[in-house]
């Protein structure tokens, strides 16, 4: 009331003529009252007055809500409270999920908290878990939080890695897909061989592979024990993460690529089993790699596919500088020719050791030269 009272004098243009004449003042006060009352809106001015949302927020997030009585907003806001959450937080909160103002407090808000906090998710991670994935409140506690968390530490020994795997992996969405795709997904990959530690790693490299249909992904995984890759050993996983985050149409035109540079299909094949990480490169920086590992540096495909970890490293800030350096010691005659890929798999450490300062009696600028062509001239 007080709010629009002040809208309403705001709005009114007051004048000396107005003092002139009260009964025109009274009309025109009455006339932008009635106004302002009849687009008061009660969810807007609690939005406002206990939420801290702007008159524009508000607005929008009374789209999706319409509040009869403030006693159970209220509670609501206190349960917050009551666990630590800021003016800040409980505004955010509201502002992605503004149904949660309709929460039973005590019936359904307080025990979801009280249950999170004793599973190892409390403090400034319970905070943050809810602030940045407000829906988990909306989910059923007996029926998806409790059976989630559950299921996850069969595979995480520590409460920590799960904190961890909720919110710097990005993976509170397991609440809202554990029932219909991850928990079918995992008994997909233990019944193919797929060993626990194995799918911990998945869900924690990239827990949003197992958000695939259940039809999709036990497909997805057939295709991959069909290329030849072993469900006991650990590239599997990465094979997984590979294939299920792209197209096949996608995957197909990438591995076409090695074909222009002749490479058989057995070749290709084997490439993909050893790391199927190559394949995450787009197909420009997988086509610059093999152009300058096969035509500048004369490496053939038998010679890469001994070490295909070098189709991943960084072209620019590893290969090609190294490269260069392995010409100069091949030309003096230091290192035999076939020495190239052993040059680019060393850490940076050996690299300089065995590479550099081993040579820098006879070659005092070689270092130097290093340095430059890191730096791109």
């Amino acid at each position: 009331m007080f709010w629009s009272l002040g809208k309403s004098l705001q709005t009114l243009k007051l004048n000396a003529a107005d003092f002139s004449n009260p009964s025109l003042y009274l009309l025109r006060f009455i006339r932008v009252e009635s106004q302002s009352l009849s687009n008061s809106n009660p969810t807007i001015d609690y939005l406002m007055e206990s939420c801290g949302f702007s008159h524009t927020s508000a607005l929008s997030a009374s789209k999706h809500l319409n509040l009869k009585s403030f006693q159970n907003p209220d509670s609501v806001l206190q349960v917050f409270r009551d666990y630590g959450f800021s003016k800040t937080h409980i505004k955010e909160v509201v502002f992605r999920n503004p149904l949660v103002l309709l929460s039973k407090p005590t019936k359904t808000l307080k025990p979801k908290l009280d249950f999170l906090s004793k599973s190892g998710i409390s403090g400034d991670d319970l905070i943050q878990l809810v602030v940045s994935d407000p829906s988990i409140l909306g989910r059923s506690l007996d029926n998806r939080i409790i059976p989630c968390l559950v299921f996850l530490k069969k595979f995480f020994q520590y409460d920590r890695d799960i904190v961890s795997l909720l919110l710097k992996r990005r993976g509170s969405w397991v609440f809202r897909k554990f029932a219909k795709t991850m928990e079918p997904n995992v008994e997909t990959l233990r019944k193919c061989g797929v060993r626990d530690e194995d799918i911990a790693k998945l869900m924690w490299v990239k827990a949003r592979t197992m958000s695939r249909r259940p039809d999709e992904f036990a497909r997805i995984v057939s295709e991959m024990k069909q290329m030849g890759f072993d469900p006991s050993k650990r590239m599997f996983i990465h094979g997984l993460c590979t294939v299920s985050a792209m197209k096949d149409s996608k995957l197909k035109s990438k591995l076409e690529i090695f074909k222009e540079f002749s490479w058989s299909d057995e070749q290709v094949k084997s490439l993909f089993i050893k790391q199927p990480v190559v394949l995450r490169a787009s197909a420009e920086n997988i086509r610059k790699s093999l152009e300058f590992l096969m035509n500048e540096s004369k490496l053939s495909a038998s010679k890469i596919l001994k070490n295909p970890v070098a189709m991943i490293l960084s072209l620019e800030k590893r290969v090609k500088p190294r490269s260069y350096i392995a010409q100069i010691l091949i030309s003096k005659r230091l290192i035999p020719e076939d020495k190239l890929v052993t040059l680019l798999m060393a850490t940076e450490a050996a690299f300089l050791k065995r590479y550099l300062k081993k040579h820098q009696k006879q070659l005092p600028q070689l270092q130097e030269m290093y340095q430059k062509k890191l730096l791109g001239s």
